[in-house]
């Protein structure tokens, strides 16, 4: 359902960024109040101009996931500006 589309949402790719960081770390966390903190922790290092700069490129997005049939989009340029 492309309403539902992970390629299709920005703060899905906010979510992953976050993710890949904190599985990233030297030292995994280990406990659910490790967790919170690193998740806070790492959501306080985007700042709301990197998220803004998603916007942007959801039209680009949408005619790419139509090109595609509904199927997977990759983005190369979003990720490397945005990260």
């Amino acid at each position: 359902m492309p309403s539902r589309s992970p390629d299709l949402l920005p703060i899905e790719h906010v979510w992953g960024n976050m993710g890949r960081r904190i599985c990233a770390l030297q030292h995994p966390v280990t406990t659910l109040d490790e967790l919170r903190l690193q998740v806070q922790e790492t959501w306080d290092q985007f700042s709301q101009q990197k998220i803004d700069n998603l916007i942007p490129n959801i039209p680009r997005r949408v005619a790419e996931y139509i090109r595609n049939d509904g199927g997977l989009i990759i983005i190369i340029s979003l990720f490397n500006t945005f990260f």
